[in-house]
Order: structure tokens, then C-alpha cells, then sequence
């Protein structure tokens, strides 16, 4: 069940690259009146522009880091565990319920430094050789599923609110494409004893 939950997020994350490659060039399928599709330079207005300004990057409304501790989010000074991403989509959720401007933003003076963890997790305990391979797959599955929901919050943030911009929904798509590489690293550390144990027994029993 937790794989048929991690292969559901992955449509979500395919659903937002063919969106975002779509909008690039035009992507509703009806004709916008002239004065909503084009600023008044003649370009697009694109995802994320706020208010049909055209600036393509809506107003930071996110909280200080001290609102975001307040509220329950996990330090952003130290990696990150499964269970520290579990937490921090649950405290986004209940953030974005209120008002989604309010989730962090991508290099934003207020908000930047939490961002940058949500979408550049260190992952180096997922690397240490010195921990069980077993617990560490575990732990990874944990935090590949929490970061889906949060996600999704990006992606109704951006498209159906404009209440952030689309590099927060890229750098978030990007961040899970990072978990997934250490996620096949570990399982080919997993399996790769177990192929040879196989390869020696089938070879046994041909001997």
C-alpha cells in the first residue's frame, strides 16, 4: 500500500511538468479576451502571476521562521528525518488551510532558509553505511510520502490560488526527484546481496 501511495504522487508530479511545460506556450483551451491573456507589453501572463500583473511572481506573504517554529515546524537548521517531513506537511497544511501565501517561498528574506530545507534535504543519513539498510528504506519511505502532500499544496497554491509562484512549485517537483535517486541507491544496496545470494545458490544447485 505505501508504494500504490508513493506511484500516486509521482501522477501528481507528471501532472504539474505537463502543466508547467504547457503553460509555456499558451495552455487553456478556450481564447482569453485580449486584455487578459496580454499585459500591457504584449506578453503572456504566465503561472503564478498574481492578480493579472504580469510580474509572473506573486507578493511573499509567507511567515518570519519564528512563526513557522511557533506553529510546529521541525528546526531548518539540520537535516531532516521521515518523521520531521511527516510533521512539517502536517503544520503546512494546517498553514495553507488559512491562507496559502503563507506557505515559504523560494529565496524569500523571510522565508527562504525554511524553504531551501523543505526542497534541498540533505539526506546524509540515508547515505550512512554505518546505519541498517532496511531501517534507512523505511525512513525514506516516510518522508518520499509526506512530501506529496505537500506537493499538492504547492500546486493548488500556484494554479488554483496564484497565491505563490511557479519556481516554488519547481524547486518542490525538483526536491522529490533528489529523495527518489537516494531511494534507488538504497534499494540496489538492498538487493544487490540478495541477487548474489541467489546467483551462488542457483549456481549450487548446477554444480
Amino acid at each position: 500500500m505505501r508504494f500504490i501511495r508513493i506511484q500516486q504522487g509521482w501522477v501528481v508530479v507528471v501532472a504539474c511538468i505537463v502543466l508547467i511545460l504547457g503553460c509555456t506556450g499558451g495552455c487553456t483551451g478556450e481564447s482569453a479576451p485580449a486584455d487578459a491573456a496580454e499585459d500591457s507589453s504584449g506578453s503572456g501572463v504566465g503561472l503564478g502571476d498574481a492578480g493579472g500583473s504580469g510580474l509572473g511572481v506573486p507578493a511573499d506573504r509567507s511567515l518570519t521562521l519564528g512563526e513557522y517554529i511557533k506553529a510546529g515546524m521541525p528546526a531548518y537548521d539540520r537535516e531532516w528525518s521521515g518523521e520531521d517531513m511527516a510533521r512539517a506537511a502536517v503544520v503546512l497544511t494546517g498553514i495553507a488551510e488559512k491562507d496559502p501565501g503563507h506557505l515559504p517561498r523560494y529565496e524569500s528574506e523571510k522565508s527562504g532558509e525554511l524553504f531551501g530545507r523543505l526542497t534541498e534535504p540533505g539526506l546524509g543519513m540515508y547515505r550512512d553505511r554505518s546505519l541498517p539498510v532496511q531501517s534507512r528504506i523505511v525512513d525514506l519511505l516516510t518522508y518520499m510520502e509526506s512530501t506529496n502532500p505537500i506537493l499538492k499544496l504547492y500546486y493548488a497554491a500556484a494554479v488554483e490560488k496564484q497565491a505563490v509562484g511557479g519556481s516554488e512549485l519547481v524547486e518542490v517537483m525538483g526536491a522529490q526527484l533528489r529523495v527518489v535517486v537516494v531511494m534507488m541507491e538504497l534499494l540496489d544496496a538492498f538487493y544487490q546481496p540478495l541477487t548474489r545470494t541467489i546467483r551462488a545458490t542457483v549456481f549450487g544447485w548446477m554444480g
